[in-house]
């Protein structure tokens, strides 16, 4: 064995910034009104990269992850591409308009989970994480996720809407979190 230490495996997700392109398929799956194959579920991933492609800021997400009004795009990308194969439209609208405290948006988002269900939420984070992910369920201590990058729940005493500071470590971005529901 040499003197060098044994270097970590890179996972996917460590070096893309593909977490907005897979919260909008995991919330997809969880808002179909039919289950989707995986034949279907990789057409889907497909549309959205085409749809990135269309726009020219596939290399910039890839590398770069992707602004709130592109992650809007791709979930009218995925509401077409639902609506096609018979499966119902997700229809989008912001949390919020302007900063709520913790409180309000926690608030919302529970009300929301419980009307919608599983995957209705696609939550913007910043902090220990730069993220987009989807959310399965909330309650007043924490939020269950839905989660490209293995991350499966954030204590509440953990996140903030505000600056990150000790224990705070969780920004949670209500301005730029998705509420969606399913329509037929």
């Amino acid at each position: 064995m040499s003197g060098k230490r044994a270097l970590r495996a890179r996972m996917q997700g460590n070096l893309d910034g593909l977490c907005g392109v897979y919260s909008v398929v995991n919330a997809s799956l969880h808002l179909s009104r039919k289950r989707l194959t995986a034949d279907q579920t990789k057409e889907l991933f497909r549309s959205l990269c085409d749809q990135l492609g269309r726009e020219g800021r596939l290399e910039d997400t890839i590398v770069d992850g992707m602004t709130v009004r592109t992650l809007g795009r791709l979930i009218d990308t995925s509401a077409s591409f639902l609506a096609a194969e018979g499966c119902g439209r997700i229809r989008r609208k912001m949390a919020c308009k302007t900063t709520y405290g913790l409180k309000e948006f926690w608030d919302r988002i529970v009300a929301h989970i419980e009307t919608n269900g599983d995957g209705s939420v696609i939550l913007g984070m910043g902090g220990m994480y730069d993220h987009w992910t989807c959310v399965r369920e909330i309650d007043e201590n924490r939020i269950s996720l839905i989660d490209s990058d293995g991350l499966h729940r954030l204590r509440r005493t953990n996140c903030t809407v505000g600056e990150r500071r000790k224990g705070r470590h969780h920004v949670l971005w209500p301005t730029q979190t998705f509420l969606l529901d399913a329509v037929d």
